[in-house]
């Protein structure tokens, strides 16, 4: 059943399957070229865990987004908190920033 629900969205069957490649494979033997001892549950655990990684990472960038965004308004107000300074400073540090 948890198979069927997850494989019912392509890009959530392709995160899963991504995974397999962790398993080692039968190099001989009837089931030469299959994975050992995998199971679709084997697969679902660690994309889970890559889902809510993502989700964390993301929260975080946006945190990181927000505080830098707050500190350059700051510096641009005690820059003189002109609209010509203002602009001046942004672009400034806008080329500092192409630069790398």
């Amino acid at each position: 059943m948890l198979a069927l629900q997850l494989c019912a969205g392509r890009n959530n069957y392709l995160r899963a399957a991504a995974y397999r490649k962790l398993y080692d494979r039968y190099a001989e033997g009837p089931r030469k070229g299959e994975y050992v001892n995998l199971n679709f549950q084997n697969l679902v655990d660690p994309s889970a865990i890559d889902r809510r990684l993502r989700e964390a990472l993301l929260a975080a960038a946006i945190d990181v987004e927000h505080f830098a965004k707050v500190r350059l308004l700051a510096r641009c107000q005690a820059e003189g908190g002109t609209a010509t300074g203002n602009v001046q400073f942004l672009a400034h540090f806008d080329s500092g920033i192409a630069s790398r």
